[in-house]
C-alpha cells in the first residue's frame, strides 16, 4: 500500500450494523470513549427453576407445602445464565479520551449519527480592542473543552487570534476547529472559554452591539478583559463602557507608514490562485476570448451574496450523477442516500427565505443598500 493510500485510510471509517465504528486503517479496532472500561467487570451466575407442569409458564423457586415442607409440584433447574455486571464504572465526561480498542460490550462504543452543518460565513478576523491595541487570543495548550482566552498584544499572523463568524451567531476559533466562544455563568465567575459547537446552545451565541460583543445567554453582559490577569470574562454592560469592553472585527491591516525620506510606497504585487494567469485586465480578457458571452446585469435587490456563497456548492447538473446528488443532500444536512429528494428540495427552498442571510449581508456590507 502506498503512503498516500495509508494516509487516506486513516480518515476512513466503517459504520457497522451494531452501531459501532470500525477503522479502515486498523481493522477490528473500534472508536471507544474511555470510561466504564476503567472500572471492572464480573460475571454473575443466576439460576432459575421451571415447573415441569406445562400448564404453569412462570419460572421461580419450588413452592413448599406448609404441612410437609416439600415441593407441591415437580420442578427442574434451568441451566445457569451468566450476566455481566459493571463494578466501579466510571461514565465518560467532557474531556474523556477517545481511542481505538477491541470490540467489547462493556465499553462505550455505540454511536448514532447526527448531522450538523458547520459553515464559516465571515472571516478570518481578529477581535481587537481599539483603545489599547490588544486582541483576544486562545491560550496556549491542547485544544479541548474549557481552554481559556486572554487579551494579548495584537499579532495578525497568529492563528490563536483568528476567528470565524459561523451560523447561529457562534464565533469559531481558527486555532481550534470545531470549538467556539462559550459564555460562563455565575457558578464559574462568568469566565469565557472555548467549547465544542452545538446547535441551539444559547451560551455559544453572541451579538455585536455598539462596538461590544454581547452574550445571548447572559443578556446585558459583554466580553471584557479582566484587569487582574488579562483573562476574558463577562462583565455587565454600562451606558459608558470601559476601555476593556470595546472590540472591533479586523481583517485588513495597513502597511507600515512611510518615512519622510523614503517616498511613497507604491509597489504592489498581486498573486493569483492560477499560477498561469497573467493578470490581464477585464477588457483585455474579453478581447482575447472572442467566444466569451458577456452580459451586464442591473443590481437586483433580492440578490444575497451570502446565500449565493452557500448555494453554489449545492448545484445538481445531472440528476443521474448519484455522487453529486449525495454531496448536495449532505450539504443540506441529510443522509447521503436519503430516499426523498422532495424533502431535500423543500429544505433548500426554506433556506431561500431565511432572514439569516439578509443579516449576514448587512453585517458584511454586501447588501444592496451598501452596494448601490
Amino acid at each position: 500500500m502506498s503512503s498516500n493510500q495509508n494516509l487516506n485510510n486513516r480518515n476512513r471509517w466503517l459504520f457497522k450494523d451494531n452501531d459501532v465504528i470500525e477503522s479502515v486503517n486498523c481493522p477490528k479496532k473500534f472508536i471507544t470513549i474511555h470510561g466504564a472500561s476503567s472500572g471492572g467487570t464480573r460475571l454473575e451466575a443466576r439460576s432459575k427453576f421451571l415447573e415441569e407442569n406445562p400448564g404453569n409458564t412462570f419460572g421461580g423457586p419450588p413452592k413448599q407445602s406448609d404441612a410437609t415442607n416439600s415441593p407441591t409440584a415437580a420442578y427442574s433447574e434451568k441451566p445457569q445464565e451468566v450476566e455481566t455486571v459493571w463494578d466501579n464504572a466510571t461514565p465518560p465526561a467532557v474531556g474523556s479520551t477517545v481511542n481505538l480498542s477491541d470490540l467489547n460490550a462493556e465499553r462505550y462504543q455505540k454511536w448514532t449519527t447526527r448531522h450538523q452543518l458547520v459553515h464559516p460565513l465571515i472571516g478570518p478576523f481578529s477581535l481587537v480592542n481599539p483603545n489599547n491595541g490588544h486582541a483576544i487570543s486562545v491560550d496556549d495548550g491542547t485544544c479541548s473543552n474549557g481552554l481559556g482566552l486572554s487579551s494579548t498584544s495584537d499579532n495578525h499572523t497568529s492563528l490563536r487570534q483568528q476567528f470565524y463568524l459561523g451560523q447561529h451567531g457562534s464565533i469559531f476559533s481558527a486555532q481550534c476547529p470545531g470549538l467556539v466562544l462559550a459564555a460562563g455563568s455565575s457558578t464559574d465567575n462568568f469566565s469565557v472559554t472555548l467549547e465544542i459547537f452545538q446547535i441551539n446552545q444559547k451560551k455559544l451565541k453572541w451579538k455585536f452591539v455598539h462596538g461590544m460583543v454581547e452574550s445571548v445567554s447572559n443578556s446585558g453582559m459583554v466580553l471584557a478583559r479582566n484587569p487582574n490577569d488579562s483573562k476574558m470574562i463577562l462583565k455587565s454592560n454600562t451606558t459608558t463602557p470601559s476601555s476593556n469592553e470595546n472590540w472591533i472585527r479586523m481583517n485588513t491591516r495597513l502597511l507600515d507608514s512611510n518615512s519622510a525620506t523614503s517616498g511613497w510606497k507604491k509597489d504592489w504585487k498581486i498573486t493569483f490562485v492560477d499560477p498561469d494567469y497573467k493578470g490581464h485586465s477585464v477588457a483585455e480578457f474579453i478581447q482575447e476570448d472572442t467566444a466569451l458571452n458577456t452580459k451586464c446585469y442591473e443590481i437586483n435587490p433580492t440578490f444575497s451574496s451570502s446565500f449565493d456563497d452557500f448555494a453554489k456548492e449545492l448545484v445538481v447538473n445531472d440528476a443521474r450523477d448519484e455522487d453529486n446528488c449525495g454531496k448536495v443532500r449532505e450539504g443540506l444536512g441529510f443522509e447521503k442516500d436519503h430516499p426523498f429528494d422532495v424533502e431535500v428540495r423543500d429544505n433548500f427552498h426554506q433556506h431561500q427565505c431565511d432572514p439569516f442571510f439578509t443579516g449576514v449581508d448587512h453585517i458584511s456590507g454586501n447588501d444592496m443598500e451598501a452596494l448601490s
